[in-house]
């Protein structure tokens, strides 16, 4: 499934919620780190990092969906020991992801769906979307990176 395999499964999912927290941090990405991150997405999960999305610039969700067909369906290509929190996490940026394609019709599901993420990580301070999606990519990150961690040790 992907077209370049790395030693730990865990790796390209790491990267791959790098590249959406960076593409968080600076929505205005030059086209060039755009088009570096959509090429590096492809390598990791060509043919599922769907090439209309990846293309029109959904290519966070395009990476969402990915990262849910590669480590989390049924079918998946790698079992990782995901928490319960990541998976609920992701899932719910999908959904608020899907959302937005309508924000008018769909502002108050974006709202509750933005507040019910907000509450799994603690983060109800946070009155920023950019800033609570950024947060929560995050600290995704960073139980993948412990994950990682765990697994050379």
């Amino acid at each position: 499934m992907t077209s370049q395999r790395t030693s730990s499964p865990i790796l390209p999912l790491e990267e791959t919620l790098l590249i959406l927290e960076e593409s968080l941090q600076q929505p205005a990405l030059d086209h060039r780190v755009q088009q570096k991150h959509i090429i590096r997405l492809k390598q990791f999960y060509s043919p599922l990092f769907d090439f209309e999305h990846s293309e029109t610039g959904s290519y966070y969700y395009a990476a969402l969906q990915s990262i849910k067909a590669t480590y989390l369906d049924e079918d998946a290509l790698y079992s990782l020991p995901l928490s319960p929190l990541f998976i609920d996490s992701l899932l719910c940026l999908i959904k608020i992801n899907m959302l937005s394609l309508d924000t008018r019709r769909n502002k108050n599901g974006i709202t509750e769906a933005l507040l019910d993420l907000a509450e799994l990580w603690g983060l109800q301070h946070s009155h920023d979307m950019a800033e609570l999606l950024t947060s929560v990519v995050g600290n995704m990150r960073k139980q993948v990176t412990q994950l990682f961690t765990r697994e050379i040790h």
